[in-house]
């Protein structure tokens, strides 16, 4: 059976990387694309924490920021003493 999901569904990924000495948490429908981007844009490499593969990655994402709003520079960049707490927030929103 076909079922047409339509543009109701907002699937993508939802990343938590670590650039330099810094921790960044993102959204993106195209991974590679968005990684090498930081690559490029910064000259710095990267190293993948966490990531997941969401049907609302823009709702995760929102989610994750709302929760860990305390602990960042800004809405997306945090210290590397805050890792473990963005860590615990990931495992709490997808269950693992």
């Amino acid at each position: 059976y076909f079922i047409d999901l339509g543009e109701e569904l907002d699937i993508g990924f939802v990343y938590f990387i670590k650039i330099g000495e810094k921790l960044k948490i993102g959204r993106t429908k195209n991974i590679l694309n968005r990684l090498k981007s930081y690559k490029s844009h910064s000259g710095m490499m990267y190293e993948i924490i966490d990531l997941k593969l969401d049907l609302n990655h823009s709702e995760s994402e929102t989610y994750l920021k709302t929760r860990l709003k305390n602990y960042g520079n800004t809405e997306e960049w945090f210290d590397l003493e805050h890792k473990a707490k963005i860590q615990e927030e990931f495992r709490l929103r997808w269950n693992n």
